[in-house]
C-alpha cells in the first residue's frame, strides 16, 4: 500500500520492482518451505495475511478502505502515467460512470439491474485482497457500464 501512494515515477518503478521480484519471492520461499501442497500453501498465505491484520488492525482497516476506493478510481495512477493520460482517463471514466449509472437506474428490468449492481459489488469485494487498479476493474465492470451508458445516451438522443 505504501508503494501505491508514491507519486514519483522512478521511485515507484524501483520500489514496485523490488516488491514484485524480491519481497514476494522471499515470502513465497517461506510459504513453500512450510507447505507442500497447493491447499496447504493457500492456507499458509491466508495465515500470513491474517497475521498482518492482527499485528496492525488499524492499518489493515485503513488499507481496506483505500483499496475499496482504488477499485473505482476513475484516473490512471500518477506515477505510471503523464498528466494528459490521467486527464483523458478521468474524463472517459467519469462519463462512463455517470451515463452507466443513469442507464442502469433507468433500465426497465429491475431484476437485471439489481443483478448487475450485485455483480459489481462482488467484483469490487473480490479484489480487496489485492491492490486494485483500473486494469483489474475494466474487463469486469466497464463492458456492462458501456452497455448501460449507451442506453442512457440513446435515450437522451431520442
Amino acid at each position: 500500500m505504501k508503494i501505491v501512494e508514491i507519486r514519483d515515477r522512478a521511485e515507484f518503478r524501483a520500489r514496485s520492482f523490488m516488491f514484485e521480484t524480491r519481497a514476494v519471492s522471499d515470502v513465497a520461499k517461506v510459504v513453500d518451505a512450510r507447505a507442500k501442497t497447493p491447499g496447504a500453501r493457500d492456507r499458509e498465505w491466508r495465515r500470513l495475511a491474517l497475521e498482518n491484520v492482527r499485528r496492525d488492525p488499524a492499518y489493515a482497516f485503513l488499507s481496506t478502505l483505500k483499496k475499496l476506493a482504488m477499485y473505482w478510481r476513475p484516473w490512471l495512477h500518477p506515477a505510471e502515467n503523464g498528466w494528459k493520460a490521467i486527464a483523458v482517463s478521468l474524463a472517459v471514466n467519469l462519463g462512463l460512470f455517470i451515463f452507466g449509472a443513469i442507464g442502469l437506474w433507468r433500465y426497465p428490468d429491475r431484476r437485471l439491474a439489481i443483478a448487475v449492481v450485485l455483480f459489481f459489488a462482488a467484483m469490487w469485494l473480490a479484489h480487496l485482497p489485492y491492490i486494485p487498479t483500473i486494469r483489474l476493474r475494466v474487463p469486469l465492470t466497464d463492458p456492462l457500464l458501456i452497455v448501460f451508458a449507451s442506453g442512457a445516451l440513446a435515450a437522451r438522443r431520442e
